[in-house]
């Protein structure tokens, strides 16, 4: 999963789509980090009825702000 989030990131690092001083492994690594904790979260009993998509999209903006 790492590998593919990598992937992506150097494609729109090479296309000038991202521009980020953090090195393309590090914010993979996080990307997928955001994504297993989103889901260990709503696997939690008081998550269960929170929509698990919206819970990731907020993790995920909020370290996408530090990221840029």
């Amino acid at each position: 999963m790492v590998e593919v989030v990598r992937s992506i990131n150097d494609h729109a690092k090479q296309n000038g789509r991202l521009e980020s001083k953090w090195d393309t492994e590090v914010i993979a690594s996080t990307i997928v980090s955001i994504f297993f904790h989103t889901m260990m979260s709503w696997l939690l009993p008081h998550h269960q009825k929170s929509d698990i998509v919206k819970m990731f999209q907020q993790h995920f903006d909020v370290v996408w702000g530090g990221i840029r």
